[in-house]
Parts: structure tokens; sequence; C-alpha cells
């Protein structure tokens, strides 16, 4: 499930990126003079690099959601998207956008840049060959504009060049105060939250062929390959200019950037002397992963964005890096028995045992810090004389087969619960009774979970109150049989509730509800299905003895396979194989920021969203306050014929993985 919206997230998140980007720039080509991945230092941890601003501007206005931008319907909201985001580069990274969006001419990069034992932080060049003097009197009037907005202005000499230096006073004692750095080396206009890393990447653009570029960086130079590799072999013979060349390119080192990233934040008085998250990770073998990285082209190649990424992990793998085992498989078609109106589905391959396997030390490790604590529980599971007494990997984990299918879909009208997700193990062929037995050991003594009979399968769901019960035999109609839930559970059954510890030292021991409280697990069609509400479970079981109207006879499933197939991706095996509809796949997020219920939003991608911009001192419980006015949006009806379906596979190959996905004209 959650690798299933990890890539929804992540389509979604591209999208609405882009967009951000696309807000700032303006069209015409030219290219500047020193490659960015020249100009950054081998000590880049994290590089983004569009290789022309406005060439992008040109090709984004050829496809369906580029051309949605000059729609008269998107006006007002565009023109008000842009005043918010330049007011928050603004305030947060000292970024005025009244002018600055006109002078690259070339590419634009930024990356997280460390000078080891000296400084880390953030950088931002842009190419503004033939604009130099529109960027000098830009830079002129750069303190001018920026003190009527409380910062101040100053000018520093460093090795001969004049450095604007800005500084933005925290608006209380506990924020900290900002800086930032502006300097024009030659063509190059520097921007960075570092005086250091402004001298230093100066001194690489005056240098003209510095030292140690990220460009020579063996990490880079396989993912580069790897993704070059993947490109249309007339592109090696193009010319610079050519619009089907990748306009996009990224690249990152996850451990050294989250590393990185945790120099420039507070360290958390519950984690005082004890090692980052990214520590523990690479103890556990993650280091593995010795960088990642990917390009972006915009109509290009018959599609409307083609994106494709590689991570790099050479074998072997050791502790918790070998639960990453997905073996390429080749059987993609979804099964019958999924709905014509999904807005996502995705088949994916995996090694269930490796996963179960290598996750104890990584638990151990990173959850509760105690070494042999996932066995423990296991043990307790297993012999405990109050436990279900179930050998959790013998009895379970053994009979699971190696592929799993998900799906989404959003009920109307939109409301902050309408996101349901459904995930189907495959089981092992005549295993589907040892798997009924081992959930009902697993679940029939907690409490927590409620006993279920539907059409003669036995869900385990979440126990809620008899008024928010969702299955209720008052309540199914259409002479459906009535609902058994098992055995009433007494109050001297029920034991008694953890107490609830009020030090806020001790939060994390507090009792939280379940992450999906109408969630459910079953056994049905040779699989182990659960899903985030019980109520949609159901919808799918009546189609499991009478599947029709299927996802497969949809024209635009029929389509995007059509792709896949001129791609050759249905003839190699591989691992990962998904379809969605964009629309639908953002209409959920779409219409919670036009409400201003997004902080509300309790699917998954909201939920992502709010955790990560939720302000450290919001107090429990609450919802944080949203950061975009979507009232000027105009209704989902209006636009939605600008988003078309999507695709996406995965490979695994000897050193890492290999993904490659594509949005198609709707």
């Amino acid at each position: 499930m959650v690798l299933t919206n990890y890539f929804n997230y992540s389509r979604n998140v591209f999208i609405v990126s882009l967009l951000n980007v696309l807000l700032l720039t303006n069209a015409a080509a030219c290219f500047g003079a020193v490659p960015a991945d020249q100009i950054f230092p081998d000590t880049t941890k994290g590089f983004f690099s569009i290789t022309s601003v406005r060439q992008l501007g040109d090709q984004w206005k050829k496809t369906q959601i580029g051309k949605l931008m000059y729609d008269d319907v998107m006006s007002s909201f565009v023109a008000d998207a842009q005043r918010q985001f330049r007011e928050r580069l603004n305030k947060r990274f000292g970024i005025v956008f009244d002018g600055i969006e006109k002078l690259p001419t070339g590419e634009l990069a930024a990356g997280m840049v460390v000078i080891p034992e000296v400084v880390t932080g953030f950088v931002l060049t842009l190419d503004v060959t033939g604009q130099e003097d529109n960027t000098k009197d830009f830079l002129s009037h750069l303190g001018e504009k920026l003190i009527k907005l409380g910062a101040k202005s100053d000018e520093v000499n460093a090795n001969g060049k004049t450095i604007t230096k800005l500084t933005f006073p925290g608006a209380n004692e506990t924020e900290p105060t900002r800086y930032a750095y502006y300097l024009l080396q030659d063509s190059t206009l520097i921007i960075a939250d570092q005086q250091q890393l402004c001298e230093l990447l100066a001194a690489r653009v005056a240098a003209k062929e510095p030292e140690n570029p990220l460009a020579d960086s063996p990490n880079y130079v396989t993912v580069r390959k790897r993704i070059d590799a993947d490109l249309p072999k007339e592109l090696a013979a193009a010319d610079s200019d050519d619009l089907n060349e990748p306009i996009i390119r990224w690249y990152i080192d996850p451990l050294g950037y989250g590393k990185a990233i945790t120099m420039l934040l507070p360290k958390p008085e519950k984690r005082k002397d004890k090692p980052s998250i990214f520590d523990v990770l690479a103890e556990q073998g993650f280091d593995a992963i010795l960088g990642a990285g990917g390009s972006v082209s915009i109509k290009a190649e018959n599609f409307e964005v083609v994106h494709r990424s590689y991570i790099h992990a050479p074998k072997p793998h050791r502790l918790a890096m070998r639960m990453l085992a997905f073996p390429n498989g080749k059987e993609f078609d979804p099964p019958k028995w999924l709905p014509r109106d999904l807005a996502s589905t995705m088949m994916l391959y995996v090694d269930a045992l490796s996963i179960f396997d290598n996750f104890g030390t990584l638990f151990d490790s990173l959850i509760l810090e105690e070494k042999g604590a996932w066995q423990s529980i296991l043990d307790g599971l297993e012999k405990d004389t109050n436990g279900p007494q179930i050998n959790v990997r013998k009895e379970l984990v053994e009979l699971l087969g190696t592929r799993v299918t998900s799906m989404s879909k959003y009920a109307v009208p939109i409301t902050t619960q309408s996101e349901s997700l459904m995930v189907a193990i495959q089981l092992k062929p005549g295993t589907e009774d040892a798997a009924k037995k081992a959930l009902e050991k697993l679940f029939q003594g907690d409490p927590e979970i409620q006993r279920s009979v539907y059409k003669g399968l036995v869900i385990w769901q979440n126990r809620v109150p008899k008024e928010e019960e969702m299955i209720n035999p008052e309540d199914l109609g259409g002479g459906l049989p009535a609902v058994d839930f098992g055995p009433a559970t007494t109050p001297a059954e029920v034991k008694p509730k953890k107490k609830v510890v009020e030090d806020e030292d001790d939060e994390d021991e507090k009792e939280r509800p379940p992450f999906f409280p109408r969630g459910g697990v079953t056994v049905a069609n040779g699989c182990i299905m659960a899903g985030t509400d019980v109520e949609y479970m159901l919808e799918i079981f009546d189609r499991l003895k009478s599947p029709k109207d299927s996802i497969t006879d949809s024209t635009d499933y029929k389509i995007v396979k059509i792709a896949f197939d001129e791609l050759g991706v249905t003839k190699t095996p591989h691992f990962i194989q998904s379809f969605a509809r964009t629309d639908e796949t953002i209409r959920p997020t779409y219409e919670m920021i036009r409400e201003g219920k997004m902080p509300e939003s309790q699917a998954l991608l909201g939920r992502i969203v709010n955790l990560l911009f939720a302000s450290p001192d919001q107090p429990k419980g609450s919802f944080r306050k949203q950061q975009i006015d979507g009232s000027k949006m105009p209704e989902f009806e209006l636009i939605r014929r600008h988003f078309g379906p999507s695709g996406l596979y995965g490979v695994t190959e000897d050193d890492g993985w290999f993904i490659k996905g594509f949005l198609l004209e709707k």
C-alpha cells in the first residue's frame, strides 16, 4: 500500500512542482557557457537542473496541462498562485521574483553543497548570458526592494568580488535569522544561503574547467549513463537545440543528503546524543544506495511528459537493505474483478520472505532502539499463553506469493475521507484455508479488532462504535444477507487500555487511533486483501464471482497498454507496472485545496503533505493552517480535460532499479 501511493504521490508532486516552476517562466532559447554539473563540486549531495528555463516554458505550453495555465478559466488562480509562491520564496530564501524570472537565458540549477567540516547549504545558479547588464541592474535594486519587506542589505567584499548580502531577521525569538548571498560571476548569477558557498561557486565559474566537478563523480556518471542509455538513439546525434533532449535532470546521494539536512536542523532533545536516522540506515545497509537520479522530457517521444529514474545500488546487500527484493515478473494484466472506475492500479512483484527476514534489525535500530526487540515480539506472538500463539513466518509469511495488486478510488462528492485504497497479496496455490486460520489466530483475541462475515468472507476490521459501523445489516438492502459480527465481546473480556501518558517527553507512548480506522483485511480469491475502507471492500467482493465492466475494458487503459507495447515493456520481465487516470488521482487534493480543507484530508497524500508542512509548535490534535489560498481555483470539471492517463514501469537490474513513466494526452 505504501509503495502504491509512493508512485501516486511522486507523480502528483512532480506535476504540482512543475506547475510552480512554470508559473515563473517565459519563452526563447539560448545556451550559456559552463554546464551546472561542472560548476557544482563532487560534494554536492542533491542536484536539480533545468537545461533551459525558457525552452522549458516553450515546451510546456505545448502540453495540455501547459495550455491550461493560459486558459481564461485559470487566469485568476495562476496570478494569485504566482503571488503566493513568490511571497513564500522571498520569506524563506530571500529570492525576489520581481524581474528575476526574466534573467535566465540558459540553465537554472540548484543543489545542496557540502564543504566538509566547514559548511552545508543551498545554492542556486542561473545562466544569464546576454542579460548581464540587466542582472547588474537587478542586483543594484534588490536591496531597496527587500528593505521595504523588513530585510537588511549589505555589500561584502570577498576575493575582489562584491557580494550582495541580505539579512532576514526571524519573526520571533524562536525563528532563526536567514541570509541570502547574491553574486554575478561572468555570466552566472549565484544565490546561496552561506557566504562560503557563494565564494566557492564563484571561483569554480571563473575557473572555466574547475577540479572535481559533480559531472565526474563516479556515482553521478553511472546514474547519468544509465538514464541516457534509454533515450532514443537519434538524440545522440541531435543538435543542441533538439527539443527532444531531456530538459530536466536531477541527482541525489540519498543518505548523504539526509545527513547534510540534519546538520542544518536543531537537534531534537529526544534524539540528543543518539545517532541520526540516516546513520542508522547506513548501519543497516542502505549505504548500498550510492546515488539516484533521472531526467524529464516534455512534449517528446510522443508523450506529454516522459521521465526516467535510476537507483544505483550495487550488490551484495546486507542487513535491512536486503528487504528491497523485487524480482522481475511477466504477469501484469490486471485481474478482471478490478472495477472500471478506478483512479489507479499497480502490479508489483516482491519477495515476502526477504522482506520479513531482514526487517528485524531495522525495527530494532530505528523503531525501538533495542537489540532483539523484533525477535522478542515474534517469540511472544508464538509462545505467550495469553497471545495468539502463531509462528508468523511459518503460518503466514511462507504462504505469500510474489505478486501484489493495488488499486485506488475516490468517492464523490469529494470529502476529507473520499480516498479508498486496497491491496491484494497473492497466496501460493492451495494455501487459502491456512491463511484464514492464520488471520483468525492473529486477530481473534484482539479487543480492538472486530470480526465480521459478509457472503461467507470473514473480515477483520478495526473496531468502531456501533453508530459508525460500516457493515450494518440494516443498511445493506437489496436482499443481501445479514452480517454476522461474531461473538460479542463483553466488558470483562476487554483488556484494559494502556494509560495515556501526559508527559510531553513521552508523547510517543500515547495511544493513537489506527492510521486507517475504517480498514479491514480478509482472505478471498486466492489473495490476502487489505483495504482502508471496508465499505469499498464489499463492492470489490461483489465482483469476485461475476466480474464485468473491468478496468481492462476502458479506452484509456487500452491506450496506456498500447504505449507499453510500443516501448517493449510487455515483452520484458519487470517488477512494477502501473496505470493511473491523472485527473482522478489529483482530484481529491485539488478539491481539498479549493475548499480550504487540505489540512483535514485523510487521504494518504493529504496526510503526507500535512506532515511535511505542519509547524513544529502546532498543538497536538489540531489542524495546520492551509498555506495555499485555493479560493480562486475553478471547478475541477472545467479543467479535468487537460489531464490524461499515465503509465509507469520498473526493472530490477544487477546494480539497481530503472524506472520509467509517461503522461499521455487526454
